[in-house]
């Protein structure tokens, strides 16, 4: 049985609290992603690991920027750094053979579940979305197995060859060409 019921959910729309956690840094793991493509954003949501907030999930959103957005890519690069693992690359590179960008954003979405990182995140104190929970810079959650999750689509035309080495961890994933 839910210790929060769906009329606490409601009192607390009713009064404004927050419905995230609060500011800091949290090791986290992905555990479901939505997509919407007329906004260029995934709705991440995460599960609190260790610490007083262990197994608490919020949401915070990751927007996708369009090539010449160079400010959009700079805050991208700093929330994306968490998940650069193979699997997320995979589906960066991926996605821009996608048809569409619904159809490239829902590969990433797909991939990202299991992904195990460390965030920063802060609580918005004002505005409509006062009390939810915005993403400011993820990194790779040191000595982090991935959770397993299940296999990636098989996708039709031929994939990349596996480099010889691991990426750099400065690595950028591939840009979405829409």
């Amino acid at each position: 049985m839910p210790t929060f019921g769906l009329s606490d959910l409601y009192e607390s729309a009713v009064q404004g609290a927050p419905v995230g956690i609060p500011d800091g840094n949290y090791d986290v793991e992905v555990v479901d992603v939505r997509t919407r493509a007329e906004s260029r954003l995934l709705f991440v949501e995460y599960r609190v690991l260790n610490g007083p907030a262990e197994n608490k999930t919020f949401q915070a959103n990751l927007y996708i920027p369009d090539g010449p957005n160079a400010n959009g890519a700079f805050y991208f690069r700093k929330k994306v750094k968490g998940f650069l693992n193979q699997k997320v690359q995979a589906a960066f590179q991926l996605a821009d053979s996608a048809g569409s960008l619904e159809d490239a954003l829902d590969i990433i979405a797909d991939a990202m579940p299991g992904t195990r990182l460390n965030v920063n995140v802060s609580l918005r104190k004002e505005g409509e979305y006062k009390g939810t929970n915005e993403l400011q810079s993820s990194e790779p959650l040191e000595g982090a197995v991935q959770a397993p999750t299940q296999a990636a689509p098989v996708a039709s035309a031929a994939a990349p060859a596996p480099a010889a080495e691991a990426a750099p961890a400065a690595a950028e994933p591939a840009a979405v060409p829409f």
